[in-house]
């Protein structure tokens, strides 16, 4: 399975993985203010935790925070995942670009693509 996200500009784009299993959890969190408590950088990492074991290997990617350049939840997502001992294996922050963003199931594999 492949999992894809695209418009990622102010947003931030998050990936969970889980090698052992070859499951992987991909969220898309807006830049937009005023979005649903439910979607907020704080509640984020535990709510995909729900789709993945926790008890198993995880590994987090993160993409975005690009184009407007006030937006800083990358901070409290990184944080959570701290928090729930998932290790951040790379991210790809800032920028004036927007980015797509892929998650390969069968290998692990993210790839983040940038467009202007």
């Amino acid at each position: 399975a492949v999992l894809r996200t695209d418009g990622i500009g102010s947003c931030l784009g998050i990936v969970i993985y889980s090698p052992l299993r070859k499951q992987g959890a991909l969220a898309h969190i807006s830049g937009a203010r005023g979005v649903k408590p439910s979607v907020r950088p704080e509640n984020i990492v535990s709510t995909m935790l729900t789709c993945l074991d926790p008890h198993v290997q995880l590994g987090a990617y993160l993409t975005g925070e690009g184009l407007l350049g006030d937006n800083d939840m990358s901070t409290v997502v990184r944080q959570s995942l701290q928090e729930h001992a998932v290790p951040l294996l790379g991210m790809d922050l800032g920028g004036q670009k927007g980015r797509s963003m892929a998650l390969y199931c069968d290998s692990g594999r993210v790839e983040v693509y940038n467009y202007l």
